[in-house]
C-alpha cells in the first residue's frame, strides 16, 4: 500500500511538471499536420459557415475602434490573401494543440483525484482537494482561450478579406488578443502548477515518507 502510494506521489510531481512545460510558439513554428489525420475539416469545406463568419466580422466592427484610411485599405487587400494562407496551418496546429494539451490536463486532474482518493484518511488532503478544484476551473479557462483564438483563426481564413479589409484588419487585431489571452492563460496555469500544486504535493510525500520512516 506504501509503495503503491509513493508512486502516485512520485508520479503526481511528474505529471504536474511535465504538464506545466508549454510553448505556444513552439507550436506555431511546428509543421503543420496532415489534415485528414486529425479529423480538421478543410477551409473549402467549411464554406457553409460563411454566414457566421460574416456576422461576427460585423460585430467586431461595430465593437473596434479601428478605422482604415484608402491607402490602409488598398495595402491590406494587396497582402491579405498571402496571409490567409498562412491561418489555416496554424489553426490546424494549434486544434492539435488543444487537443494534446487537453489530454495532459485531464490526465493530471485524474492522477491527483486518484491520489486524493488513496490519500484520504491518511493525510489532510483539503488543501489538495481546493487545487484540484483551482486545476479543473483552470483547465475550463485554457479550452474557452482555445476556443476563441481557433474562430478568430477560422474567420481569417474564410472572409472575404479583399471585399472587406477592415473586417480583415479587426479580425486579425481580435486573433492577435486572443493569442495573447491563450499565451496568459498557459503561463498563468504553468505557474500555479510549479509554484502551488507541485511542493504540496511533494509536502505530502515528504509527509507520507517520514510517517512511513517513523512506523517501521
Amino acid at each position: 500500500m506504501r509503495g503503491r502510494t509513493f508512486g502516485l506521489l512520485a508520479g503526481a510531481v511528474f505529471a504536474v511538471c511535465l504538464v506545466a512545460n508549454t510553448d505556444v510558439l513552439a507550436v506555431e513554428n511546428a509543421p503543420a499536420p496532415d489534415p485528414g489525420m486529425v479529423g480538421i475539416t478543410s477551409t473549402e469545406e467549411n464554406q457553409g459557415d460563411q454566414e457566421a463568419v460574416r456576422t461576427r466580422v460585423a460585430e467586431r466592427k461595430q465593437n473596434a475602434t479601428t478605422r482604415l484610411t484608402a491607402a490602409e485599405q488598398r495595402r491590406t487587400q494587396a497582402r491579405c490573401k498571402a496571409a490567409q494562407a498562412k491561418v489555416e496551418p496554424l489553426r490546424l496546429k494549434i486544434d492539435t494543440f488543444e487537443a494534446e494539451k487537453g489530454r495532459q490536463y485531464d490526465g493530471l486532474a485524474n492522477r491527483l483525484a486518484s491520489l486524493s482518493t488513496r490519500l484520504s484518511g491518511a493525510a489532510d488532503i483539503s488543501q489538495l482537494s481546493a487545487q484540484i478544484t483551482e486545476l479543473q476551473s483552470r483547465v475550463s479557462s485554457f479550452k474557452v482561450a482555445t476556443e476563441n483564438y481557433k474562430l478568430t483563426l477560422l474567420d481569417l481564413a474564410l472572409m472575404d478579406c479583399t471585399a472587406d479589409p477592415t473586417g480583415f484588419r479587426v479580425t486579425l487585431e481580435s486573433a492577435r488578443k486572443a493569442r495573447q489571452d491563450l499565451v496568459q492563460e498557459l503561463q498563468s496555469t504553468a505557474t500555479f502548477l510549479n509554484q502551488t500544486l507541485k511542493p504540496n504535493v511533494q509536502a505530502l510525500q515528504l509527509k507520507m515518507k517520514n510517517g512511513a520512516n517513523d512506523g517501521a
